[in-house]
């Protein structure tokens, strides 16, 4: 979910600024809250894209309508 040919892929993050926070990690062995929720928010982020975008879940393919029913308020 974090690599350089899926973010570009998604084409949602920009992947050198994710790089330079990665190297940063690295450099340093450990990352701050708020590269935690960026890290958080990028990969939440791919995940649905991957499951509702690609339509990658069998789950969630083009399925008919079973239990559909239109309630009408009065």
């Amino acid at each position: 979910m974090l690599s350089e040919g899926y973010t570009k892929r998604a084409g949602i993050f920009n992947y050198e600024s994710l790089s330079t926070m990665f190297g940063k990690i690295e450099k340093t062995g450990t990352s701050s809250e708020m590269d935690n929720m960026v890290l958080a928010a990028v990969i939440s982020t791919h995940l649905l894209y991957h499951q509702f975008i690609e339509n990658k879940n069998d789950l969630f393919q083009n399925l008919p309508l079973k239990t559909l029913s239109v309630i009408e308020e009065l």
